[in-house]
């Protein structure tokens, strides 16, 4: 549970946004951590979208060609197809620290964590232990639902 606001605190907020609402040390702390999930994911995509674009240059690094063929060929591939080409792509180099490469680069692609809040549709967010729930649907084989439920820290992580 996050830190409770104090009076004071709810106050100065209301002053400094001219909002009578932000008095209120609860409601207060409802906006702040629905902000706060907004800015963590909104994080979390601008990292994974570097990641994304660094997967495109790494391919074209180990097969040689220049930076406009790496992306003709990655072109609408998704990630995890993209992964597996530069993981494999790797371990046939003999590049002096492939093994140090995969071993940092499985650990991001094991990170199923990614997909969820990514893929997954935002369920709700619960106030009173400062979570969030998204839903993550299968995409092959029999049709399930699943609700994964992270705080703001697991999210940042």
């Amino acid at each position: 549970m996050a830190a409770n606001l104090t009076q004071e605190q709810a106050n100065a907020f209301a002053e400094i946004f001219q909002d009578p609402q932000f008095k209120d040390p609860k409601k207060l702390m409802d906006v702040l951590h629905g902000v706060g999930v907004m800015v963590c994911l909104g994080l979390f995509h601008m990292a994974f979208s570097r990641l994304d674009i660094a997967t495109d240059f790494a391919i074209g690094k180990f097969l040689s060609v220049t930076p406009e063929e790496a992306h003709l060929i990655t072109a609408g591939m998704m990630f995890g197809r993209k992964a597996r080409l530069l993981a494999g792509l790797i371990s046939r180099s003999d590049h002096p620290r492939k093994a140090a490469i995969l071993s940092e680069f499985n650990a991001i692609r094991g990170n199923n964590k990614r997909e969820i809040l990514l893929h997954g549709h935002i369920y709700q967010q619960n106030e009173e232990d400062r979570t969030v729930s998204f839903i993550e649907r299968s995409v092959s084989g029999e049709f399930k639902a699943t609700v994964h439920t992270f705080g703001l820290r697991d999210i940042a992580n």
